[in-house]
């Protein structure tokens, strides 16, 4: 009975529990962030006269557009680190938001995701 569970566990990879348990994590932290979005977007952005409001609701859905994207298997999330893109675009955000000064928040964020999704991709561009 003891063989017969080692053989089990040495046919299945040690981080494939874990890996899906994370794309499931993705998955619903995405949807999630896209729903709060269009919520945003219906109230707090309704009348697009304020470009913070515009700005930081926009980056709520960027950020879960790239979890969700991150949760599937596709070329893109296996060229970026698409979870590092997403947390840069957020603390972006807050940063922006925190010095009032969203525009450039956002910018900084959103550049930063994407330098670091590059730099950890496990991908290398040639």
């Amino acid at each position: 009975m003891k063989h017969e569970e080692q053989a089990k566990e040495d046919a299945e990879p040690q981080g494939a529990v874990h890996s899906r348990q994370t794309h499931h994590w993705l998955l619903g932290i995405g949807v999630f962030l896209i729903l709060v979005s269009i919520l945003g977007f219906a109230t707090v952005a309704d009348d697009l006269r304020h470009v913070g409001e515009l700005l930081a609701v926009a980056s709520l859905c960027i950020a879960g557009a790239a979890l969700v994207t991150a949760s599937f298997p596709n070329p893109l999330s296996r060229m970026l680190a698409l979870p590092w893109l997403a947390m840069a675009v957020i603390a972006g955000a807050l940063c922006g938001a925190a010095t009032n000064h969203m525009t450039i928040g956002f910018a900084f964020g959103t550049l930063s995701g994407l330098l670091l999704s590059v730099a950890t991709s496990t991908r290398r561009f040639h």
